[in-house]
């Protein structure tokens, strides 16, 4: 009944919504949400449905209208909006994944898995570009696959040489929802909550442990992490995010503690772990000023990988950004989250939208989606 409800609502909402011949790419919203949803039903678009109307979305609208006999614009209009309410064959080679015009780490993962099977060469830049998109149609067709220039379900499977049942990716929003109600059901509280300490407002999940008191160059591990991931949110960049207390990360603490009038010795104390533990207030001076609409995202999301486009371990404190409005290894500040370094790009992060990098899943979907205000406090 509940499938069946969620159905009719999302049918209501594409009738209600459309004719939609204002909706293009780089849109975003609940209209955009509802289209996403009802192609992943229909078996066009094996991406989670985000809100966002970017590349994979219009590849994935324009081989359904194509298919469906309609004219193929890549925008929803009256004629489609009907077509996607009504039953309908699902897609033979699956849902798209990727399309031309995507940006990210997960690119630079299809250009490793395409180099390997010796139809992409070069540098991967993250890019789906011309090149990219040539050497994906050399595969499809060697492998008798639909020549489309966009990997789908079918190609990723043969790509990364798993069974097309296997692809992760594959699975839309609606089963994810369930898989990850039905993994908080069974969690287990194994110690009181008493034995763990918050270490900020945002609730990292860090244990408050006496390894933080004393850290000093030359330690590694987690804790490292949330050391250099809460001098970049206080606006102290150390560099790549790596879990090793190097110099980067030890020059930043040091200029920290000078800028608190405290003694520069270039280790953690009890005093930084207290000072760093709420969000920084905001900068008076700045170079530039948005309102944007941001996401939030983490490692443990379904899908994403551990890493940036830059290389650095993906935590709080790290956002993905569109280079064309802020350049990588810019330090900007954003309110209600603190100092961040744009060190990530995305697919579906074009013009004024902003990803904000989180330490768990649950504080990913604590923050939602929400316009905020942006400030460029140094460009990269």
């Amino acid at each position: 009944m509940k499938g069946f409800l969620r159905s009719a609502v999302l049918c209501i909402c594409l009738s209600a919504a459309l004719p939609l011949q204002a909706m293009e790419k780089g849109m975003l919203g609940d209209e955009v949400l509802a289209l996403q949803e009802r192609l992943a039903a229909h078996g066009y678009l094996a991406r989670e449905a985000d809100g966002i109307f970017g590349s994979t979305t219009e590849k994935a609208l324009r081989l359904f209208q194509r298919d469906r006999g309609l004219t193929v614009t890549g925008e929803p209009d009256a004629d489609t909006a009907a077509a996607l309410a009504a039953d309908g064959p699902a897609r033979r080679g699956g849902g798209v994944l990727f399309a031309p015009g995507n940006l990210g780490a997960e690119v630079v993962e299809l250009q490793h898995l395409l180099t390997a099977a010796g139809y992409a060469s070069g540098a991967a830049d993250g890019a789906y570009g011309p090149a990219l998109t040539a050497a994906v149609q050399a595969f499809q067709r060697d492998h008798e696959l639909e020549v489309i220039g966009a990997v789908d379900e079918a190609t990723w499977a043969l790509l990364a040489g798993v069974r097309p049942e296997d692809v992760s990716r594959g699975s839309v929003k609606g089963i994810r929802e369930e898989r990850r109600e039905a993994a908080r059901a069974k969690a287990v509280v194994k110690k009181p909550a008493t034995d763990v300490k918050s270490d900020t407002q945002q609730g990292s999940g860090y244990k408050d442990t006496k390894e933080r008191i004393g850290l000093k160059r030359g330690a590694k591990g987690k804790t490292v992490r949330e050391l250099q991931s809460r001098l970049i949110q206080h606006g102290y960049p150390v560099g790549a995010v790596d879990e090793h207390f190097g110099a980067g990360t030890e020059r930043a603490l040091r200029a920290w503690q000078e800028a608190q009038g405290v003694a520069v010795t270039g280790i953690a104390d009890a005093y930084f772990w207290e000072k760093t533990a709420s969000i920084p207030p905001q900068p008076k001076k700045y170079k530039k000023h948005w309102r944007m609409h941001a996401t939030a995202y983490s490692s443990e999301d379904p899908g994403n990988g551990t890493h940036t486009a830059r290389g650095s371990r993906l935590t709080r404190g790290l956002i993905a950004v569109d280079p064309e409005r802020i350049p990588l290894g810019s330090l900007v500040y954003v309110v209600d989250y603190g100092y961040a370094v744009a060190d990530d790009i995305g697919g579906a992060i074009k013009g004024a939208v902003i990803d904000l990098g989180m330490d768990t899943h649950h504080e990913a979907l604590q923050w939602g989606r929400r316009d905020v205000e942006v400030y460029l406090i140094e460009e990269g």
